[in-house]
């Protein structure tokens, strides 16, 4: 029998479509496969102190990055300095996810927060000129970073522990040269303080021939109300 011509433009259609079809699939199976983007691993707090153990380790002083989850037991706390609120956070029998918009945990009932003063940041100095930063703000005015007077200094980045030594200087002296014991550098009890208004010029010191120093200039300002001790962190590797 013969088929209609409704009937044979409907096989047409049929035909047409399926080889369409094929096509495409043929198309889609070449094609590279897309991978997802990361997570992009970014600072995001800081450790000050840990009791107990957590998993990971967290050394105090080191920076946690976006993408990170801690597990801290009941029997243990960790405590940090979360970036983006500026809060400082005591976390117990939780486990801690971060993200680059900020930290959510798995329970809350073993966690405390306070408001604290925003960690500054120092950037090195580039090209005989001074490029330091501060994570809230810049001294326009004057051209240097402002660091309060009483300030607890904390090297970051990829290898903060490759510097043995660091010295200070006003504009007539050295004040510091002292080894460095880890990534921390408190301001010696025995050395008088920063005079505020002063501007001071770090020099950080490698523990290899190879690696090269890097310098920080800024200028010291009165304490930030409410922060006893300010936190300033070295970005080394900027």
């Amino acid at each position: 029998m013969r088929l209609r011509a409704g009937d044979q433009i409907y096989e047409a259609l049929k035909e047409a479509t399926a080889a369409a079809i094929g096509l495409y699939i043929l198309v889609l199976a070449a094609a590279p496969a897309v991978a997802a983007q990361p997570i992009a691993r970014n600072p995001v707090a800081l450790v000050v102190e840990e009791n107990g153990r957590t998993s990971p380790e967290l050394p105090p002083y080191s920076e946690i990055m976006s993408g990170d989850a801690v597990e801290v037991p009941d029997a243990s706390s960790l405590v940090f300095i979360d970036y983006r609120s500026c809060n400082r956070e005591t976390v117990s029998g939780m486990t801690v996810n971060f993200s680059p918009s900020g930290f959510s945990t798995s329970r809350g009932d073993k966690r405390t927060e306070q408001k604290v003063a925003c960690p500054q940041s120092l950037a090195p100095d580039s090209g005989g000129d001074n490029s330091s930063l501060l994570m809230r703000g810049i001294d326009s005015g004057r051209g240097f970073p402002l660091v309060a007077i009483r300030s607890t200094f904390v090297i970051v980045g990829a290898r903060p522990h490759r510097f043995a030594r660091v010295r200070i200087k006003d504009a007539t002296r050295t004040l510091v040269d002292a080894k460095l014991h880890g990534t921390r550098f408190d301001w010696p009890p025995s050395t008088p303080p920063l005079e505020a208004g002063s501007v001071y010029h770090m020099v950080l010191l490698p523990e290899r021939a190879n690696d090269s120093p890097i310098k920080l200039s800024f200028r010291a300002a009165a304490d930030s109300p409410g922060a006893p001790q300010d936190i300033v962190l070295i970005h080394a590797d900027r």
